[in-house]
């Protein structure tokens, strides 16, 4: 039997590159091949919508796509941002699923070759995303994400309601995480979230985090995602 093959496309931040690198990672342990767009049988686009400028090329892209006649899987911020709109504008979609349930793709696809269709999966709550198989797109380069989603409200940004409310992941998966992205030759540690300084799981902040890195041996660099400037004072 010919192995299933997919193409992953990706918009978006640090945190949107993760989530595409863990269903990448999720999908090769089932068996699946990563390929190129023409080969693919499934198409994954991981979705951004954190500006309208951004939302338009996302969905001219998604409704290019839908043309090509092979099965459309919708993931990442946008369908919790525009679910209408992209019911309407690419109604052959095979599935939709947000990035709190991107640790299901490997059931979403068994649903779609079971003959599925049209399938919306959204979850309240991520799985520890530290702890998700992996395939690093760059060999050089390991994206941590410490949390998910945001306790404040800015009226400017939407990415709230894509991830929801603030969930901090647990401090000894990311710290375990990031010694076996040390062991298997990363020279680059991505620490990321949509707010790195309001991390805190059981009093461990972000700052508890780089000084429990920062012990590990061999030579590596440690980049610092985004974070809200009223935040970093409390964990200084």
């Amino acid at each position: 039997m010919r192995r299933k093959k997919f193409y992953v496309k990706t918009f978006g931040c640090t945190a949107n590159k993760s989530d595409s690198e863990i269903m990448i990672g999720i999908l090769k342990r089932k068996g699946y091949e990563l390929t190129s767009l023409n080969d693919a049988d499934y198409l994954i686009v991981n979705t951004c919508g954190v500006k309208q400028p951004t939302e338009e090329r996302v969905m001219f892209t998604l409704k290019k796509l839908s043309k090509l006649n092979k099965k459309l899987i919708i993931a990442g911020c946008l369908p919790k941002i525009n679910l209408e709109r992209i019911k309407k504008e690419v109604p052959d979609f095979a599935a939709i699923l947000d990035p709190q349930s991107i640790h299901k793709i490997g059931e979403v696809i068994q649903k779609i070759e079971s003959g599925k269709r049209k399938i919306i999966l959204f979850s309240n709550t991520s799985s520890s995303k530290p702890k998700l198989p992996k395939f690093r797109l760059n060999p050089i380069i390991g994206i941590i994400q410490i949390s998910e989603g945001c306790n404040q409200a800015c009226a400017y940004c939407c990415t709230r309601f894509a991830r929801g409310k603030l969930q901090c992941f647990p401090f000894h998966d990311i710290v375990d995480e990031a010694k076996r992205l040390i062991k298997n030759g990363c020279k680059e540690i991505h620490l990321t979230s949509q707010d790195n300084a309001s991390y805190n799981f059981e009093g461990k902040n972000l700052s508890s985090i780089l000084k429990e890195i920062t012990k590990l041996e061999k030579k590596f660099f440690v980049r610092v995602g985004m974070m809200n400037p009223s935040h970093v004072k409390i964990i200084l």
